[in-house]
């Protein structure tokens, strides 16, 4: 992690869990870097954190198929690994906002969803979103990942989230917790510039 990324990581885990308690600030998180520097951990450790029945694995890509949409609904996290900024720009500036969405499932009649899920992807390249606005770069907190644990003597633990879920998940808790009480007393999730 840079500088900063891991309050903005144990911020972002505590506001999944004061979601409702503190306004919306219209950010996602895009983790993004090489292979092997532990972006998949941190989406394992969001799953165990809210629980997996709260998560929908949806990637960017997919919200440019309606019905993929329906998969958000009662939802607290949307985590995407393998992720492009390829997506449905307008569909995604709504969900971060939390906007009502159509949603247009196949075979049954539309509704409208009310997403109030948090939005975490990862892939290997930044983000670099097609729009002529700033609105995606005013919504998307990127972290990069730079360092590779693929090698023996870089410290790597397999399967670490599963580890920490599995053994210890009262200090991933703990640790959200403190990310939590800082989103309250900031009214939401602020990001350092």
């Amino acid at each position: 992690f840079q500088p900063g990324d891991l309050e903005i990581i144990q911020d972002w885990f505590g506001y999944h869990l004061v979601l409702g308690l503190a306004k919306n600030t219209e950010k996602m998180v895009y983790l993004w870097g090489g292979g092997g520097n532990g972006k998949s951990q941190v989406l394992e450790l969001i799953r165990g954190l809210v629980g997996k029945d709260a998560c929908a694995e949806v990637r960017l890509a997919d919200l440019k198929i309606q019905a993929n949409l329906e998969k958000l609904k009662g939802k607290l996290a949307m985590l995407g690994s393998e992720a492009t900024p390829d997506s449905d720009l307008e569909t995604l500036k709504m969900l971060v906002s939390r906007e009502p969405v159509s949603c247009n499932p196949k075979y049954r009649d539309p509704f409208t969803i009310e997403p109030e899920c948090l939005i975490t992807q990862a892939s290997n390249k930044e983000p670099a979103f097609r729009e002529h606005s700033d609105a995606m770069s005013r919504r998307v907190v990127p972290i990069h990942m730079k360092h590779d644990f693929r090698t023996r003597d870089a410290g790597r633990i397999e399967s670490i989230a599963a580890q920490i879920v599995a053994d210890e998940l009262s200090y991933l808790v703990g640790f959200a917790l403190v990310g939590a009480m800082r989103c309250i007393q900031r009214d939401g999730f602020v990001p350092p510039k």
